[in-house]
C-alpha cells in the first residue's frame, strides 16, 4: 500500500484472504490457509483439515504420532488437490500460504509446477526452504499483519526459544478475526512490549505488582528473555496477541508443581478491552493444556476487585472454589484473590455441546 494507491498490494490483498481461509481450518495446532493464484486470479483454496467424509480435530480431538498431528492434509496440500480434482492447471502459479510449508508441502509445491511461494509465518523445517530454493521456487516472507515493507525474499528463520526447544508445542500463529492475530512471543518484541506497558503502566499497577518494575526497555527485555528460558524448559506457553501489528497483551498458560495441574495469567492494554482477545486466547490454551499437555486441572486467580478479570472464567464456565483472602499484597494494601477452576472432563463436554 502506497500513498499514491490506498489499496493493499496484490500480495497483500491474496495473504489476507488466506488467512481468511485458514479460519476454516479444523485443527488447533495450527489454522493454516492457502490461495493458489495465477495472473492475480484465484484457481483454488485450501485450508488443514480432515480427509473427506471423515471426522476432524475439532469433533474428536488430534491422532499423534511421533509428536505431529496425522489427521489432517495440511493447507497447501488441499489446494493443490483441489486443482486436481477439479481439473485445474496450477503450472506456474503463486502459492499465498499463512505458514511455511513443511518438506512435504514443499515437495507437492515443487511437482505442481508452482513458481513462487509467499508466506507470513515460520515454520521450523530448514529442509523445505532449501528443496524449495533447490528447485528454483520462489520464496518470499511477507509478515502479517503488514507494516507497509514489502515482501522480503529468502528470509532468515529466527524461531522463538520455545520453538528451538520444542516445536511442536508452539503456536506458529492462529487468527482471533478482525485483525488480531496471536502467536508465540520473540524476543525481538521486547520493545513494543515495553511500549504498552508504559502506556498501560496506571491500569496494569492496579491489579500487577510486576508492571512498576518494568522502568526501561531492558527491564522489558530481561524479563521476556527468562520467560522464553522458561517456555523452552516446557515450564509454561506464553502467546502475545497483536492486533493490526501493534502488540495487544499476552496470555500464558504456566505447569504448576502439584501434578497434572496448570494455571492460566493474563493482561491486555486499556485500549484493546472489550474485543473478546484474552477470552479467545484462553480457550486457546484450555484446548491445548487439556488435548495437548494432559492436564487435569486448570485455575485461574484474580483479584476480588478485578471485575474484568474475572469475568473471563466465569464466562468459560469455570467453576468458583473460593477466596484466598488478603493474600496478595498490592499499592501497600492487602488483597483478596478469588480461585476458578475447570477440570478437563468439563472443558471437553463443553466444548462438545457447542453449535
Amino acid at each position: 500500500m502506497t500513498m499514491a494507491d490506498p489499496r493493499p498490494s496484490w500480495d497483500e490483498y491474496f495473504m489476507g484472504i488466506a488467512f481468511q481461509v485458514a479460519s476454516r481450518a479444523t485443527c488447533d495446532r495450527a489454522h493454516v490457509g492457502a490461495v493458489i493464484v495465477r495472473d492475480r486470479r484465484i484457481l483454488t483454496t485450501g485450508y488443514n483439515g480432515a480427509p473427506r467424509g471423515l471426522p476432524h480435530c475439532d469433533e474428536v480431538g488430534h491422532l499423534m504420532i511421533n509428536g505431529h498431528c496425522v489427521r489432517t492434509l495440511h493447507a497447501e496440500q488441499n489446494a493443490i488437490i483441489q486443482a486436481a480434482y477439479h481439473g485445474i492447471s496450477i503450472k506456474g502459479g503463486t502459492i499465498y500460504v499463512t505458514h511455511q510449508p513443511c518438506l512435504t508441502c514443499a515437495k507437492m509445491i515443487i511437482n505442481a509446477g508452482l513458481v513462487r511461494v509467499v508466506y507470513a509465518g515460520d515454520y521450523p523445517d530448514e529442509y523445505s526452504v532449501q528443496f524449495l530454493r533447490e528447485a528454483g521456487v520462489k520464496l518470499e516472507h511477507f509478515p502479517w499483519p503488514p507494516k507497509g515493507k514489502e515482501a522480503v525474499e529468502e528470509p532468515h528463520l529466527q524461531p522463538s526459544a520455545i520453538q528451538e526447544a520444542n516445536p511442536e508445542s508452539t503456536f506458529l500463529g492462529h487468527p482471533l478475526g478482525n485483525g488480531a492475530w496471536v502467536r508465540s512471543p520473540l524476543i525481538t518484541d521486547a520493545e513494543a512490549i515495553f511500549d504498552a506497558v508504559k502506556r498501560n503502566r496506571h491500569h496494569l499497577m492496579e491489579w500487577l505488582e510486576w508492571a512498576g518494575s518494568i522502568r526501561t526497555p531492558e527491564d522489558e527485555r530481561e524479563a521476556l528473555r527468562n520467560l522464553l528460558e522458561s517456555a523452552a524448559r516446557g515450564e509454561r506457553i506464553p502467546l502475545s496477541i497483536w492486533v493490526e501489528g501493534n502488540f495487544a497483551g499476552m496470555v500464558e498458560l504456566k505447569k504448576l508443581s502439584r501434578g497434572a495441574n496448570g494455571e492460566i495469567g493474563y493482561w491486555i492494554g486499556r485500549e484493546f478491552q472489550g474485543r473478546g482477545l484474552v477470552t479467545k486466547t484462553v480457550e486457546l490454551l484450555l484446548d491445548y493444556g487439556f488435548r495437548e499437555m494432559g492436564l487435569h486441572r486448570i485455575q485461574i486467580q484474580a483479584a476480588t476487585g478485578n471485575r474484568r478479570s474475572r469475568a473471563i472464567p466465569e464466562r468459560l464456565g469455570f467453576t468458583h472454589e473460593g477466596t484466598l483472602r488478603e493474600v496478595a499484597l498490592l499499592n501497600g494494601a492487602f488483597v483478596d484473590y478469588e480461585v476458578y477452576s475447570i477440570l478437563a472432563r468439563e472443558w471437553l463436554a463443553n466444548r462438545l455441546r457447542e453449535p
